[in-house]
């Protein structure tokens, strides 16, 4: 489903998003999808040819591309929470993070692939890990933007009866885009064990507080396929030795092929 509405271009993908984020701003999740070249969202009509939509969204970012996969799997009645709540996420305080725990990836999966084995059920988990220290200098105003990178990133699991599958982009230094990642991978699908390695990667660097090591930096790149090493070697930018992270996680549960089905294209 996913590689159908990015094949071209990506032109089909950019009118969702567009949709998305005009909902946002509306309030409302009532749309229309014009399939001659325009996005009916209520009362707003965004209109253009389908070479605008296959260039207007820059696909290795990884909160869009994450946005854009969750907005998919959302059924029609959770997808503007959904599309609202990772919008906002890029305005985020520290403040949230230290009033509300962080999630555990872990416990999360292990629900999900519970409900998978007995009941045959799919969940989608949006996950957005946060760089807690970055974060922090930012808001001091440390000038952290131009000295440092940050390992902050989104990525969406699909856990789904025996298996699980991973959609993602490259992040803030564009390593690579949503669609370079599907055609790096395919329709490669994880099986139990392969799944609870990931997760097992996730856990070795994503602490409430620690120090980027050689092990940790790996598992990063495993679960992220972003090597930090080289992203910093890149630049002037560094990355901070001494880190917290913060995790939240946007979970949609049973999700059903009806719900990927609530497009209609006119």
């Amino acid at each position: 489903m996913v590689e159908c509405w990015l094949c071209e271009g990506g032109g089909a993908a950019g009118y969702l998003l567009a949709c998305a984020e005009a909902a946002v701003r509306r309030e409302t999740i009532s749309m229309r999808i014009r399939s001659e070249g325009a996005i009916a969202v209520d009362n707003i009509l965004v209109q253009a040819q389908m070479e605008r939509w296959n260039q207007s969204h820059d696909w290795s970012d990884a909160k869009l591309a994450t946005m854009f996969v969750m907005s998919l799997a959302a059924p029609k009645e959770r997808m503007l929470e959904v599309s609202k709540t990772i919008a906002r996420r890029g305005r985020m305080g520290t403040t949230v993070m230290r009033c509300k725990p962080s999630a555990s990836l872990r416990r999360a999966f292990e629900r999900a692939k519970k409900a998978a084995m007995e009941k045959e059920e799919c969940t989608i988990i949006g996950v957005n890990l946060c760089d807690v220290t970055f974060s922090e200098m930012s808001e001091e105003d440390f000038g952290v933007h131009d000295s440092n990178i940050t390992f902050a990133h989104w990525f969406v699991l699909g856990i789904c009866p025996g298996r699980m599958r991973v959609w993602q982009a490259g992040g803030q230094e564009g390593e690579y885009t949503l669609q370079e990642h599907l055609l790096r991978n395919g329709d490669t699908v994880m099986k139990w064990e392969e799944a609870g390695k990931l997760i097992d990667n996730f856990e070795i660097f994503a602490l409430p507080r620690g120090c980027w090591n050689k092990a940790r930096l790996k598992a990063y790149e495993r679960v992220t396929g972003i090597d930090l090493r080289q992203a910093r070697d890149r630049g002037v930018r560094d990355l901070l030795v001494e880190y917290k992270t913060w995790v939240e996680l946007i979970i949609l549960e049973n999700v059903r092929r009806e719900d990927l089905a609530k497009f209609v294209w006119m």
